[in-house]
């Protein structure tokens, strides 16, 4: 029995389509990716499949710029956490006019930016072209979006990263080590300690993704100061995953799929 909308996890080079029910994900479609700029969403969402069921996308992080706020977020109010967001977010990236979605955690804000253009396309696709909002946040929990109208019957558009924070978040609530995340064109790779998010990177892949996997682990383990080897790996497209010691790997199990993650859907409610 199907339980929660189809899932399309989507990155530049690759989309896949997978069924999520209460026994597990099946494998519906495995087709390329829109190009990096988003250019060819409109063609990909013209397959039967896709278009089929409502469906909730995991946009790549290739697509995603995040920030973390160490901050105590416990009596922040939702505007101080949007204005805080924003301010940071342009300080370190310059780029203010993109969306962004707020997420307290127990780190700290963690603030996920989503590339406008690609915003713009999925706006396009699900609302008959109305044009895409401007830039906006809202609170950290998002309810399950209504039925959409248009082309496409799009459930909401989250990062992979953040929303794998949200489905993780029991196993990882005293979790001391790292994440890696997996999106084989773009590797994040985070750490924590005891439950609280310290740290997060991205690494852009080449041909040789193991020694870019590698380069990053000893990067950001020499900027902690920290000699934790144990890493919790999740893989979007079910790669496997060698690493040669001192790293000791092991697959991150997640739950039944819940509706949507503390950042919520970057798609605005109707």
């Amino acid at each position: 029995m199907k339980i929660f909308p189809n899932e399309l996890i989507l990155s530049p080079g690759r989309a896949v389509l997978q069924r999520v029910g209460s026994g597990g994900l099946e494998r519906l479609l495995d087709v390329a990716g829109p190009g990096a700029n988003g250019a060819g969403l409109t063609a990909l969402f013209d397959i039967e499949a896709i278009r089929a069921d409502p469906i909730r996308v995991l946009v790549s992080d290739a697509w995603v710029r995040y920030d973390l706020i160490p901050v105590d977020t416990s009596t922040m109010e939702e505007e101080e956490a949007r204005l805080l967001a924003e301010a940071h977010f342009l300080r370190q990236y310059g780029a203010p006019a993109w969306p962004l979605r707020v997420g307290a955690q127990a780190g700290g804000l963690l603030v996920a930016g989503l590339s406008p253009e690609l915003l713009a396309a999925f706006e396009t696709l699900q609302s008959a072209g109305k044009p895409a909002p401007t830039i906006a946040t809202q609170g950290a929990v998002g309810a399950g979006l209504p039925a959409l109208k248009g082309r496409v019957r799009l459930a909401g558009v989250e990062p992979v990263f953040s929303w794998l924070m949200d489905q993780a978040r029991e196993t990882l609530r005293s979790y001391t080590g790292w994440l890696l995340v997996d999106e084989v064109e773009i590797l994040v790779l985070a750490f924590l300690e005891r439950g609280k998010l310290v740290s997060i990177r991205s690494q852009y892949c080449g041909e040789d993704r193991m020694a870019e996997m590698l380069g990053l682990l000893e990067r950001q383990a020499a900027l902690e100061s920290s000699k934790e080897t144990s890493i919790l790996w999740y893989s979007a497209f079910g790669e496997d995953l060698n690493l040669p010691d001192p790293w000791q790997a092991a697959p991150l199990s997640l739950p039944v799929r819940s509706a949507f993650s503390r950042l919520s859907s970057f798609l605005m409610r109707r």
